[in-house]
């Protein structure tokens, strides 16, 4: 289990893309997990457990896409994930660009 696990947590070493991803998902987590999901814990991690399955079974099914690190889908899943659920939220990324949801 920890190999379908680690293909979450690797980008190119440790560079700045990978800590810009782990920002995004530690960061977009924290809101979703005190915001909307607030007192369901259970429901976000389902949730995230449905997601990282279903971003498997496309890299199985669509190999030629050459996707073998799932880390870059995993945090643009968790930042969808907010902003869907809080559409109109003002959010600064990096502490400089404002934007909603």
């Amino acid at each position: 289990p920890w190999r379908l696990l680690s293909t979450f947590t690797y980008v190119d070493g440790l560079s700045m893309k990978f800590m810009g991803h782990m920002y995004l998902v530690s960061h977009f987590s924290s809101l979703l997990e005190t915001g909307y999901y607030a007192g369901r814990v259970h429901h976000y991690a389902a949730t995230l457990a449905g997601g990282l399955a279903a971003m498997i079974v496309g890299a199985f099914l669509a190999p030629d896409l050459e996707q073998p690190f799932l880390c870059t889908p995993l945090a643009v899943f968790v930042v969808h994930l907010w902003g869907t659920t809080e559409p109109n939220q003002p959010v600064e990324l990096f502490g400089r660009l404002g934007t909603t949801g």
